[in-house]
């Protein structure tokens, strides 16, 4: 067990560790054990982020494909800049149009009380585990296997143009579009393996937004050692952390994307995502400057845009008073 250790205190400077997945590694090391998948380095930084989230978080992992991590910080970025909402700690882990608000409460409670009941519910669901080699057995749910294979279920394939379209900026794609091909290009190239997102829900709201589930979406309930069958997330992980469920490995749970108060697409929700990949830090550093050298500069064609618009807006309101007063 001398590498569970390592992960365990390269993560709280020797104190005794006790996030999500270093109990979880602890207690299923010998289905781990014979295969970290290269992710040594990684489970640690991650592990150190839930050390420094766990009084106020219940945090859970989600692998995918590589190439989903550059549209979606670029998503994001775009929410920002047409907005002007800031999402410092936050991604958009689903891209796609935004839906309309209004019927999105009524979708979140739906999805809450029933769990998935269609393939197009299914589309409002991020599959978790709740720690890094989660479902180390089970292919089909790792998050780490995901990420070892940059894979994950079914595909989704994303034409950047599309997210430019969806907030109402093909203009600056069409300005940019050759340095944005390059650059998604560029990033590509940086990983062969996919990438992990950290997602941090209030503790005080988990139980509104996560779902213990088995693989589809479909809702489940987690047997304790005493006979207990669990629903709530909240109770499920307090559970595990007792040491009152047998089998802490297969543990699956589905966040609810909606837009919604305490959905995964609202950045206002109070739930936090970050991503992880295995690219070099002076690389990813370097790939970095380029991606905020080009989202500035697009950032300072749309306040140039905004700024003339409201001018003209003045420009002509003073022309209609001017016009009033002549007649008057």
């Amino acid at each position: 067990m001398i590498l569970s250790k390592k992960i365990c205190k390269q993560s709280d400077n020797q104190i005794k560790c006790n996030t999500q997945t270093c109990q979880h590694l602890k207690e299923n090391w010998e289905s781990i054990s014979g295969n970290l998948m290269g992710l040594f380095d990684m489970s640690s930084k991650v592990n150190q982020k839930e050390k420094e989230l766990q009084d106020d978080y219940y945090t859970f992992v989600h692998g995918q494909r590589w190439e989903y991590q550059f549209a979606e910080t670029l998503f994001t970025k775009l929410y920002e800049l047409k907005t002007g909402n800031q999402c410092p700690e936050f991604l958009f882990a689903h891209v796609k149009e935004l839906p309309d608000i209004e019927n999105e409460e009524q979708i979140h409670a739906e999805l809450l009380k029933n769990g998935r009941t269609s393939k197009k519910s299914r589309q409002r669901l991020l599959f978790l585990n709740y720690a890094f080699y989660g479902n180390s057995t089970n292919s089909g749910s790792s998050t780490a296997g995901y990420i070892a294979a940059n894979n994950n279920v079914g595909y989704v394939q994303i034409d950047i143009k599309e997210l430019f379209g969806w907030h109402g900026l093909e203009h600056i794609y069409n300005k940019y579009q050759k340095e944005l091909e390059e650059l998604q290009a560029e990033h590509s190239s940086l990983s062969k393996m996919g990438n992990l997102l950290l997602i941090a829900v209030p503790k005080d709201i988990v139980d509104e937004c996560v779902y213990p589930a088995v693989s589809g979406g479909y809702k489940k309930k987690i047997k304790t050692l005493d006979g207990q069958k669990l629903t709530k997330t909240s109770d499920v992980l307090e559970a595990i952390k007792a040491g009152k469920v047998k089998n802490t490995d297969k543990i699956e749970l589905c966040l609810i994307m909606t837009k919604s108060k305490h959905g995964g697409m609202s950045p206002e929700s109070g739930i936090k995502v970050y991503d992880f990949n295995t690219v070099e830090e002076e690389e990813w550093a370097a790939f970095n400057d380029k991606f905020d050298d080009l989202t500035g500069r697009m950032e300072a064609d749309i306040k140039a845009e905004q700024e003339s618009s409201c001018s003209s807006t003045e420009d002509w309101q003073m022309d209609t008073d001017k016009k009033e007063i002549s007649v008057a």
